[in-house]
């Protein structure tokens, strides 16, 4: 799945929304196609026993960091 690519309008978005709004465009999207992007940016992962919502929580963490993720869904 390619997700939207940011725009000159994303440019008003805070950091915390940009992470809010790329939550929800991957909550759209198949459990495959998110298996298929922590494949691609991860070597090795074991995705047995994980839900749709830990996984798109590893790509977000894998992309922002994890205080970042922490801090916007008050983890």
């Amino acid at each position: 799945m390619k997700l939207r690519e940011a725009t000159d309008s994303d440019h008003y978005l805070t950091s915390d929304q940009r992470i809010k709004d790329e939550y929800k465009q991957w909550k759209k999207s198949s459990p495959k196609s998110i298996k298929d992007e922590l494949n691609r940016t991860n070597k090795i992962i074991d995705l047995r026993g994980l839900n749709k919502e830990d996984m798109i929580f590893m790509i977000l963490r894998g992309r922002f960091g994890d205080k970042k993720i922490n801090k916007v869904f008050g983890l």
